[in-house]
């Protein structure tokens, strides 16, 4: 498998973020070392993300698995499974009616377009974002998360994400959104490795950087 932009440039981007900034190298030193490989960008990964909208990643990986368990195979979920799929198994499995709309909506024209998402993989960074908000469910939160974390992109900035500003009040002492996020411009164009570290941050317990 080819490479992701991310991945070739994950230990160069650590790097020089550290000769950017003391607190990030500090964190770096917290955190400790990871390695870091893209998911891969197919239509389950897609399912995961709406599901993961505005939930805890342990109660989304719970419903995910509700949901994977209607289907006998080990294999990725199809969008031909999903749109077979009842209404009311989806409700089982505690997703809302919105989040199912939005499944059965990417899963239609998945279906319909199977090159939809080699297409994304083709794009610059802005014009895939274009591209994956033009459809229902995938807001700026969700197409940073493709970029990021299925797509490799290495300057990303959910900025809207609530575990990124939490970690950012916590660490950087300011309140991150819309109209701030150039603060963080020191970490150009390695956003998406301070985003990555301040997650593991977080999901460690925010342990404290002297």
């Amino acid at each position: 498998m080819v490479k992701t932009q991310l991945e070739k440039n994950f230990e160069s981007g650590i790097k020089f973020l550290k000769s950017k900034n003391l607190k990030f190298k500090k964190l770096s030193e917290t955190v400790g070392y990871f390695k870091y490989n893209s998911r891969e960008l197919t239509f389950e990964s897609l399912v995961k993300i709406i599901i993961n909208q505005q939930l805890s990643n342990n109660v989304a990986t719970t419903i995910f698995n509700k949901l994977k368990s209607n289907f006998f195979s080990s294999k990725s979920i199809a969008p031909q499974d999903i749109i077979k799929l009842k209404d009311s198994k989806f409700k089982d499995c505690g997703i809302s009616k919105s989040k199912t709309e939005f499944i059965l909506n990417i899963a239609k024209e998945i279906n319909m377009n199977p090159t939809l998402l080699q297409s994304w993989k083709d794009l610059e960074d802005e014009n895939a974002f274009i591209e994956i908000t033009k459809f229902k469910g995938f807001g700026p939160w969700s197409a940073n998360i493709i970029l990021l974390s299925c797509l490799g992109r290495q300057d990303i900035l959910p900025y809207n994400d609530a575990t990124i500003q939490k970690a950012v009040m916590n660490l950087f002492g300011f309140e991150l959104n819309r109209n701030n996020y150039a603060k963080l411009n020191w970490a150009k164009p390695y956003r998406s490795i301070l985003c990555m570290y301040l997650w593991r941050w977080v999901d460690g317990g925010m342990k404290k950087i002297s």
